[in-house]
């Protein structure tokens, strides 16, 4: 190899776009171990009168299936994926990272911190490729203080020590059926 090619290889090495990491630095649930899917449940939008359903089953893969169909019926609109409650604290990381295969349509990731339901929650949306593996990342400083779906304008980030229940929600009025497979949930 010549001199002129080195260079060149360098040169190139230099300028070639760094990747994003990938790897959690903690898995917070591995959703191939049956124990960590039994301590999860659904809520959907008939605690307030709506008709959605959804449910959690198993791929062949042994990969949790969060499925169902979203109703705009009654005034509802959503259906929801829930961590058990209990005192989380994420404060040595930036944010959460997702190994799921979407459907196409938008979801997002919410998180509030109180043991009791108030309607505030801390939330980001993420887009799901149909039937291809991603691996979503999302910055604690992207999330947005919400209150029953509506954003409240909030300048304070997050206190990421005092996190009580994480969800996956599908709303935003997509109506119809829907279903994601979710490898793990990590942070990074």
């Amino acid at each position: 190899m010549t001199f002129k090619v080195i260079f060149v290889l360098i040169n190139y090495l230099m300028i070639m776009p760094q990747t994003e990491e990938t790897n959690p630095k903690l898995t917070f649930a591995d959703f191939a171990d049956q124990e960590v899917r039994s301590q999860w449940g659904v809520t959907n939008d008939d605690v307030m009168g709506g008709v959605s359903i959804s449910k959690i089953s198993v791929s062949e893969e042994n990969v949790l299936i969060f499925s169902g169909e979203v109703s705009l019926e009654n005034n509802g609109g959503f259906a929801s994926l829930r961590s058990p409650i209990d005192d989380y604290n994420f404060s040595d990381f930036k944010g959460f990272l997702l190994k799921i295969k979407g459907d196409g349509k938008t979801y997002s990731l919410s998180f509030r911190q109180t043991k009791y339901f108030t309607g505030y929650n801390f939330t980001q949306k993420f887009q799901t490729e149909k039937d291809k593996w991603q691996i979503v990342k999302l910055p604690f400083k992207d999330f947005k203080l919400k209150y029953y779906g509506r954003e409240v304008n909030n300048s304070e980030a997050p206190d990421k020590s005092t996190i009580k229940q994480i969800s996956i929600l599908i709303s935003d009025k997509q109506q119809g059926p829907f279903s994601i497979e979710i490898e793990w949930i990590g942070l990074y």
